[in-house]
């Protein structure tokens, strides 16, 4: 993918923030732990330790989102993309409000070649937060390259379904060769 994954903190969309501060402060001690681990080691590019982390989350917790978005960023950046539209998949199952998730999952199926599913996911998170100019960008660049591929296909059915041309072949045969000069 072209765009870096938005991991959650700090959540920035108004409803997601209120989401994320009364989820993070009403976590156990273990889940606070855990996360901010997972999210440091992201940050250090230190993906697999951090998938750990966002397990050992998970494991405690199994209702929050943020931990399977951050997981499921880890997986992006690893190129693990499956792996990490499942954990969106559960982080939008328990939280379908968070745009991020949308835009991260959108990067998924983007690496996978999944265009129309990827513009989908960008085009829900900037429903759900138009000020992310993040989503905005790739929203745009996944509709023109859905755009450049469709116009690709349509010149291409042009030119294989084409009326043969109606210019006649040439009549004359090509100019032969000079014979070889003889001393």
């Amino acid at each position: 993918p072209t765009s870096r994954p938005i991991a959650a903190i700090p959540a920035a969309a108004p409803a997601s923030q209120t989401l994320f501060l009364t989820a993070t402060r009403t976590a156990s001690p273990d889940v606070q732990v855990h996360f901010q681990n997972g999210y440091d080691l992201t940050e250090a590019g230190k993906y697999q330790e951090s998938i750990e982390e966002y397990s050992k989350t998970i494991a405690i917790n199994p209702e929050y989102p943020y931990a399977y978005n951050n997981r499921g960023v880890a997986y992006l950046r690893t190129n693990q993309f499956d792996q990490a539209i499942k954990d969106f998949n559960k982080a939008i199952k328990v939280n379908p409000d968070d745009y991020k998730t949308f835009a991260n999952r959108g990067l998924a199926y983007e690496a996978l070649g999944s265009l129309d599913m990827a513009l989908s996911d960008f085009k829900k998170a900037v429903d759900l937060y138009p000020q992310s100019s993040e989503a905005a960008t790739n929203l745009f660049r996944i509709q023109n390259a859905i755009d450049a591929k469709n116009a690709l296909v349509v010149t291409a059915t042009k030119v294989l379904v084409s009326p043969p041309s109606s210019t006649p072949p040439p009549t004359s045969s090509p100019t032969s060769l000079s014979p070889t000069p003889t001393a």
